[in-house]
């Protein structure tokens, strides 16, 4: 999942990315936009993937039973935050290719929206594995 993140994200830069805006033209800036919005919706799999490898690797190593149910419901809300992204990803604009280009009669979250969509997001990314494990 990593590759295609980079992968995506490579094509940005080799677009521009990074560049002064008024050394690129319109369809930079939709190249740029498209492979950036590809990199967000794999690159959240690929950080939940991240941290689920760990849950499952302290799963390996723990005894107790209250940590390892700890530990399952930390995966089971990273797939499900994964999931509900890439979902809220996807309804942000109709249709979705608003979302790199200009379309006329788009329908777009509000700012307000996106920043409660994006601060959510934020606050609950690390949250289930960013606890210590209970005293034994």
């Amino acid at each position: 999942m990593e590759a295609i993140v980079l992968a995506f994200a490579s094509v940005a830069v080799a677009r521009g990315f990074g560049r002064r805006s008024a050394y690129l033209g319109q369809g930079d800036f939709e190249a740029i936009a498209f492979n950036l919005y590809i990199t967000y919706l794999f690159g959240v799999w690929a950080s939940c993937a991240a941290r689920i490898s760990v849950a499952f690797l302290l799963l390996e190593i723990s005894t107790s039973l209250v940590w390892k149910a700890v530990l399952r419901a930390a995966i089971a809300s990273q797939l499900a935050l994964g999931l509900a992204t890439n979902i809220a990803e996807l309804l942000q604009c109709r249709p979705v290719e608003a979302n790199w280009r200009h379309v006329d009669g788009a329908v777009c979250f509000s700012q307000a929206q996106q920043l409660q969509y994006a601060f959510a997001f934020i606050g609950e990314q690390d949250r289930p594995l960013g606890k210590h494990p209970p005293a034994s």
